[in-house]
């Protein structure tokens, strides 16, 4: 399978942004969080602004720039 035959997500996760760090940070308040596949970085944004350390990627191109633009500012 090439990359370019991959399943891509069109979507936004904005809506269970607030959700996902609710449960992250009923884990755990600070830290490292890998956000693997990151997308545009809507995940990563929002455990950044609750105070976690994200570390993020994507196997694409544009949205791992996207995510370094929102989250590594």
């Amino acid at each position: 399978m090439t990359l370019s035959n991959m399943f891509r997500y069109f979507g936004t996760k904005a809506s269970t942004s607030g959700y996902v760090a609710d449960i992250v940070n009923g884990l755990t308040m600070s830290g490292s969080i890998a956000d693997a596949f990151g997308g545009l970085g809507t995940i990563g944004t929002e455990l950044k602004y609750n105070g976690h350390q994200v570390i993020t990627c994507d196997v694409f191109t544009f949205p791992h720039l996207f995510q370094l633009a929102r989250i590594e500012k």
